[in-house]
């Protein structure tokens, strides 16, 4: 529990960073949703160093796949199960160790998996431990499956966006209303801009920031401006520590 407590602690400072540093790391290509990358050891047979490969790995499938954010909302993860272990009846003895890697996409806001994709991986070395390495060194971070995997998870979250566009342009409107401004451009800029109608999106912000700037009578930020600094303002550590609990309780209970 302590490592996993310092594990949070540690990814939760690393988020927020601020809004800089937020939208200098991000790698987020048109048409996709950023994805955040998280990998914390539940599994009592990975090594530290597999542990940090798989962060790795995590990683380079989010870049690679232009994916890659800070954002924290959607996670990338991955569940590694051990299929079969054996020792070759060889001098010297040889380890071969045949791992399930469970890629998923998962949105911590809604607590629901939006995609998933499964690798077999197989690793032989003079010990478990570098068996166990040499499996996860063969997972591909872009191959078509990959590719696929990401395709689908973004889709499946713009197209829920789609849906929903309107009641969340309704809320936004009624939490400004209130003098929620910021509660109200944060739920606007998790809108990916690859929705039908992320004019509207923009135009409901631009209408927002003006409102804000009129109460506090400070200057109006653009649309974009106004919703980067939301997110930024929404990316504390109570929030993320928040989500990254609830993200380890689902990994606890879908191993």
């Amino acid at each position: 529990m302590k490592t996993l407590c310092k594990s949070i602690w540690a990814l939760a400072l690393c988020l927020c960073a601020g809004l800089s540093a937020a939208a200098q790391s991000d790698n987020v290509s048109p048409g996709k949703v950023g994805f955040t990358p998280m990998f914390v050891k539940t599994y009592a047979f990975l090594p530290q160093a597999a542990v940090d490969l798989m962060e790795q790995k995590l990683m380079q499938v989010a870049m690679r796949n232009g994916v890659a954010s800070y954002s924290g909302r959607y996670v990338l993860t991955a569940k590694v199960a051990e299929e079969d272990s054996q020792a070759t009846a060889t001098t010297p003895v040889q380890y071969v160790k045949k791992l399930s890697v469970q890629f998923v996409a998962y949105d911590m806001e809604t607590k629901a998996v939006v995609g998933e994709t499964t690798v077999s991986v197989t690793g032989v070395d003079k010990t478990p431990e570098r068996a166990t390495m040499a499996a996860l060194r063969r997972i591909q971070p872009k191959t078509a499956k990959m590719t696929s995997f990401i395709q689908n998870a973004s889709k499946a979250i713009v197209d829920a966006f789609n849906r929903n566009l309107g009641n969340i342009l309704k809320n936004a409107g009624f939490m400004a209303g209130q003098g929620k401004y910021d509660e109200a451009l944060a739920s606007l800029a998790a809108i990916p801009q690859s929705v039908d109608r992320y004019d509207d999106v923009l135009a409901a912000a631009e209408q927002i920031c003006a409102a804000k700037a009129a109460a506090d009578g400070s200057k109006p930020l653009s649309a974009q401006e106004g919703m980067a600094a939301a997110q930024a303002a929404e990316m504390s550590g109570e929030v993320q520590v928040t989500r990254l609990v609830e993200w380890e309780k689902w990994l606890d209970e879908n191993k």
